[in-house]
């Protein structure tokens, strides 16, 4: 299955420390939303497909007497992925602003 940026971008977090989901949540939010927004919904759902390709493990951790957590932590087959991606070209950068778009089109 083909990677994403998305996906590199989840692994580059992990890569930093390990997170619950949760909080790799949050760190996204923090330090990746104004250049690389993600879905809640992504950021909840690519972790489990990284996690098929044995990018990274997800284990259940207490997170009170009655909780859980899911703890996410990169595996060396996900570092060497991320190393690869990070030694190749990047694709042409691209911007969408919708301010400029209307400005464009009501002229």
């Amino acid at each position: 299955m083909a990677l994403t940026s998305t996906s590199y971008a989840i692994l580059g977090l992990l890569d930093i420390r390990e997170w619950s989901a949760y909080e790799l949540t949050q760190q996204a939010r923090r330090s990746l939303a104004f250049i690389w927004p993600m879905s809640e919904t992504q950021l909840y759902a690519e972790p489990k497909r990284l996690a098929t390709e044995g990018l990274i493990t997800i284990t259940a951790g207490r997170a009170g007497p009655q909780r859980t957590r899911q703890q996410l932590r990169i595996t060396e087959k996900g570092r060497r992925a991320l190393r690869v991606w990070l030694a190749t070209e990047p694709s042409a950068p691209r911007l969408q602003m919708e301010v400029l778009l209307r400005a464009l089109l009501a002229t």
